[in-house]
């Protein structure tokens, strides 16, 4: 069956396009389940609509799971670290949030094998990055990085998978496919050698509506490897309560291909190359569909004066419009669909010393783990945060419940975070990644002496976009 289902793909009806910018295919346009023949009112996202499989502290629990069995080492603290230190920790852990629903997903080398050293050997034919013996991505950073047996190479990867978001599932396939080879592009590898594709067609939709789904969730994935330069070589297929689309991606690298999130000094600029606010502004068009929009976003006064003026809620004014609240959702679908593989590559011609990229931790929780990762003693101070437009006002009237003015707001397929080493070579980045992707990145902050904290500035500005 599944044989037959991915012989049945038509690759020549791809909506293939290059990896830079947002795709050539991407359209504001409402999506129209039967132009693939799927029923009208035919709603993807409803079927990630399950309780129970949201895990509550999903990143305290499995780091603890897994100190005790023994499968990780914690790095120690970066207070206690100096810069020519070494660990023994290699692993990762990181949970990508949608509209209902949070996975959690860990690549880890074991305590056993972490704890070898490279040999000088090996070292001399890597550049500087890998004179030392911590080859590690590091503890809440983003890939597995593991030495081979062929002396100076490294495999590098990462797993990640999510459920529906959004309603075309091409689009769908094509988000996952990019969320998954972030992991890859924080690390400067612009290019990986290769995919796999974890799938699962939910058993709650009909067969019919199933195989035109899993079809089109193939296509995007599969042509937004295309894009990014690189192929789906395999992977795993499952009939499930929900579906479910992820990969695994995969390269081999020498040291000097690869910048390690590590090496952050006072001083470093800190670039963010996508706006946040994608989980608000995909529940805001959840409650747009669901028709719970004016119940949750009436403000109070206009629902006292609705009230007394026995009007329908509907007729209240809301803290956004119907309108802008479609609006920050195509946004939030832009950057999604966006790959951030220009970014990998300006990082290596701007002399990056490390990044990480944005996903189910928020900014703030990712720039923990990031400055918590650096070997010299370091916190990472946001001043700025872009944000899409009219996402913190909602957030601020639901009363910090995505926490986004915190900075712990889930992103999918977000934004890299990037160690620049001076304000000069951060805003050419910025400049030109605008240049060759046609979106803006920010300076959002800076490097200072500290103890591996994220700290936002007294004076934090939100940057509307």
């Amino acid at each position: 069956y599944w044989l037959g289902l991915l012989r049945s793909v038509n690759m020549s009806a791809s909506r293939r396009t290059s990896g830079s910018g947002v795709p050539s295919w991407f359209t504001a346009d409402e999506f129209d389940p039967p132009s693939i023949g799927l029923p009208p009112g035919f709603r993807l996202t409803s079927f990630s609509a399950a309780e129970g499989m949201r895990l509550q502290g999903a990143k305290e629990k499995l780091n603890s799971l897994l100190e005790d069995i023994g499968l990780m080492t914690r790095r120690p603290s970066s207070s206690s670290v100096t810069p020519s230190s070494s660990s023994s920790s290699s692993s990762s852990s990181k949970t990508t949030t949608t509209t209902t629903t949070t996975t959690t997903n860990n690549t880890f080398e074991t305590a056993s094998s972490s704890s070898s050293s490279i040999d000088e050997t090996q070292a001399e034919n890597d550049n500087a990055a890998a004179d030392d013996d911590d080859a590690h991505g590091g503890l809440g950073m983003d890939c597995s990085i593991v030495r081979t047996r062929h002396k100076g190479l490294f495999q590098v990867s990462t797993t990640d998978f999510f459920f529906p978001l959004v309603e075309d599932p091409y689009e769908q396939g094509w988000i996952a496919c990019a969320n998954v080879l972030s992991d890859l592009f924080a690390l400067g590898l612009a290019d990986a050698d290769n995919l796999l594709m974890l799938l699962g067609a939910s058993v709650r939709m009909a067969e019919p509506e199933r195989d035109i789904v899993t079809r089109h969730l193939i296509r995007g994935f599969d042509d937004c490897a295309r894009a990014a330069g690189t192929r789906v070589t395999g992977g795993q297929t499952t009939l499930n309560e929900w579906p479910l689309i992820g990969g695994v991606a995969m390269t081999c690298a020498v040291a000097s291909e690869f910048i390690r999130p590590e090496l952050g000094v006072p001083g470093d600029r800190i670039v963010l190359t996508k706006a946040l606010g994608t989980q608000v502004a995909v529940n805001i068009r959840e409650w747009l569909q669901t028709g719970s929009f004016e119940r949750r976003l009436t403000l109070p006064a206009a629902a006292e004066e609705s009230a007394a003026a026995n009007t329908s809620p509907a007729a209240a004014r809301t803290v956004l419009s119907p309108e802008a609240g479609n609006a920050a959702y195509v946004k939030a679908r832009r950057g999604m669909c966006r790959l951030n593989r220009t970014a990998a590559r300006l990082m290596h011609r701007y002399g990056a010393h490390g990044a990480t990229d944005v996903t189910g931790f928020g900014v703030r929780g990712h720039c923990a783990n990031l400055a918590a990762n650096q070997k010299q003693p370091v916190d990472l101070v946001l001043h700025s945060l872009p944000v899409i437009a009219g996402m913190c006002a909602v957030d601020d009237h639901l009363k910090g419940m995505f926490r986004l003015r915190a900075g712990y707001s889930a992103e999918t397929s977000g934004g890299l975070l990037v160690l620049l080493p001076s304000q000069e070579a951060a805003e050419a980045y910025c400049r030109e990644l605008e240049a060759e992707d046609g979106e803006p990145a920010w300076i959002i902050g800076e490097v200072v002496a500290g103890s591996g904290e994220a700290v936002l500035a007294d004076d934090l500005v939100v940057i509307e976009i």
